[in-house]
């Protein structure tokens, strides 16, 4: 009764931004209210003066908390009813910045609906109002949003086919950073598909519009996201397949850069396939492609990732070794200090543990500077503390 007399109040204030944090206030206070029934039909009132709102800003600070206050609902269907009602209103908001922004709290609060048919409904309806979004950060921003509501489905048909979509709208965002933004989003929802052959699908379609992307450090965000989203796919042959076309597309890159971030992301999916052959092979190719980076830095990563996956993996310490070994090459002629810091930190902690703890300490001495000492060295006397103690090492990883 006192929310229902607040939101009459509410109702006739003048100003816009003044109505909608009065607005606000009560959707919070909904959460609160033991009968849920009630504050469905609170929420709903409090939509229809949202339309009335000219402010879009205003508009969106109202729906987000409306949003959130849905969440708390118990009831599926009524919540259900509230965020599609949002959703029109959201439709309405003339700014870029706040469209994206409200249809990210709807889809939020959407991912937290039980009945997954009503959920993926929404979702679709949020993706055809941010396919209206003209700049492409905030459309970016919106489908970044879906495709993390989508990751939460538990049906995995129908979460496919929400990516699906998205994935047609990211392909119209003509920003680079902004496609490869969403690309990682849609990526990283995909891999959370109980459904190996459907993620399999949406991912290959997500490698072919990755590789339209025209920066190469952009391209080579997407292309990792991609690599590790591969990784885990419960079917290796299709694992092993995207992994070599992710590669195929890397090896084009020409930012030394992007090239090895891609490698080394690559590498480490390699590890987490089931078939050490097809792992060896892979790494092998990756490998071939890592030795022509021309950036001392690149080339360094990409060894120490590829390193690392043959030690963890393949438990190959001799490949490893002579892995590492290039690395420590590479790392030598990085004329950046933090640069050579930040890769002589690493492969003295990768040398470790590979329990080579001399040459480990070599490294170390190698270090342009008193802060690099003292990281790489801690980073030699953690890895031979949990040698020496193993138990110490598996309570952290329990932890």
């Amino acid at each position: 009764a006192v929310l229902e007399k607040a939101l009459t109040s509410a109702q006739q204030i003048q100003s816009s931004e003044d109505k909608a944090w009065a607005l606000s206030a009560i959707a919070e206070a909904t959460s609160q209210l033991q009968d849920k029934a009630q504050a469905a039909a609170v929420l709903e009132k409090a939509l229809t003066s949202a339309q009335q709102i000219e402010s879009s800003g205003s508009k969106d600070r109202l729906l987000r908390a409306i949003a959130e206050a849905t969440s708390q609902l118990q009831d599926t269907a009524q919540a259900a009813a509230v965020l599609e009602k949002a959703l029109t209103s959201a439709e309405k908001i003339e700014d870029s910045s706040d469209k994206a922004s409200a249809l990210s709290a709807i889809a939020y609060a959407t991912s937290q609906l039980q009945d997954t048919a009503q959920a993926a409904a929404l979702l679709e309806k949020a993706l055809t109002s941010a396919q209206q979004i003209e700049s492409s950060s905030d459309k970016a921003w919106a489908l970044r949003a879906i495709a993390y509501a989508t990751s939460q489905l538990q049906d995995t048909p129908q979460a496919a086919v929400v990516l699906e979509k998205a994935l047609t709208i990211a392909q119209q965002i003509e920003s680079s950073d902004d496609k490869a933004e969403a690309l990682r989003a849609i990526a990283y929802a995909t891999s959370q598909l109980q459904d190996t052959p459907q993620a399999a699908v949406v991912l290959e379609k997500t490698l072919t519009i990755a590789q339209q992307i025209e920066s190469y450090d952009d391209k080579a965000e997407a292309l990792s996201a991609i690599a590790e989203a591969s990784s885990q796919l419960q079917d290796t042959a299709q694992a092993v397949a995207l992994l070599e076309k992710t590669l195929t597309i890397a090896q084009q890159i020409e930012s030394s850069l992007g090239k090895a971030q891609t490698l080394s992301e690559i590498a480490q999916a390699s590890s987490q396939l089931q078939d050490t052959a097809q792992a060896v092979a892979l790494l092998e190719k990756t490998l071939t492609s890592a030795q022509q980076i021309e950036s001392s830095l690149g080339k360094a990563g990409a060894l120490f990732y590829i390193a690392e996956a043959y030690r963890k993996k393949l438990q190959n310490t001799a490949q490893a070794i002579a892995l590492l070994e290039k690395a420590f090459t590479s790392a030598q002629q990085i004329e950046s200090s933090l640069d050579k810091a930040q890769a002589l930190s690493a492969i003295a902690e990768a040398w470790a543990n590979l329990q080579q703890w001399g040459t480990a300490l070599k490294t170390t001495r190698q270090c342009p500077s008193h802060d690099c000492r003292v990281d790489s060295l801690s980073r030699v006397l953690t890895a031979y503390v949990e040698w020496k103690n193993p138990e110490l090492k598996q309570k952290e990883e329990d932890n």
